[in-house]
């Protein structure tokens, strides 16, 4: 899989939306913190969504992280980036594919989401179409 500038990332791409402030913040400490080089964090609107398999209605909606044979959505998205990224991290990820908690984080990603023009730093270009 190939990354926004060019190069092999083996683990992944996480892709955010880039017209949301909150979003944006979010995923710069989400590189920061647990990418370290080991996948791509980009923006959606500047990655090949053709080639990854995912629209832009899809992207709008959620944070994506997307494999060469999966691709996760939302809090799944996120628990896969931490299970992909630094090592102290990982237990992070895993916790959140635990049944009961992956029910909770679903839901809690969901409320977010469609709050997120809500959140700090944000403005009402990050307000999720209504589907």
């Amino acid at each position: 899989m190939r990354t926004s500038d060019g190069q092999e990332k083996p683990n992944g791409v996480f892709l955010y939306d880039a017209d949301c402030g909150f979003c944006t913040r979010l995923s710069r400490v989400l590189d920061r913190i647990s990418a370290r080089g080991s996948y791509d964090v980009t923006a959606w609107q500047r990655a090949d969504l053709d080639e990854l398999g995912l629209t832009p209605q899809a992207c709008s909606q959620a944070s994506w992280f997307v494999t060469r044979s999966a691709a996760f959505r939302g809090s799944d998205a996120i628990a896969r980036a931490l299970l992909e990224g630094f090592v102290p991290l990982r237990p992070v990820g895993a916790l959140l594919t635990l049944p009961g908690v992956r029910t909770v984080s679903r839901a809690g990603y969901g409320w977010v989401a469609r709050n997120r023009h809500r959140m700090p730093g944000s403005t009402d270009q990050c307000r999720v179409p209504s589907p």
